[in-house]
């Protein structure tokens, strides 16, 4: 199981606005993260399993933690927005 932090904050942007910067930004950390410890292959959002997708606001900002289990990706496809799965909580 891999997990990886994203947060965003600042500015005047709806909260679920910046829910939506904040899972991106984790996601992305997740990717990058499972990519430099197992290869390109396996950092794959979509492909993922047991995902879990956790946000909090607090003082303007917005942190979200996600975690999965890599598993080897679509060739070419993959990585994108759908299938946040898990549990998702404000």
């Amino acid at each position: 199981r891999v997990e990886a932090r994203g947060s965003s904050g600042g500015g005047y942007m709806p909260y679920h606005v910046k829910e939506w910067s904040a899972r991106r930004d984790a996601i992305d950390s997740w990717k990058a993260k499972v990519s430099y410890r197992y290869g390109q292959q396996f950092a794959h959002w979509r492909a993922a399993e047991g995902k879990q997708v956790n946000c909090d606001g607090a003082a303007g900002s917005v942190h979200c933690t996600v975690s999965a289990r890599p598993q080897r990706g679509w060739g070419g496809w993959g990585g994108g927005w759908g299938g946040w799965g898990g549990s998702a909580s404000r």
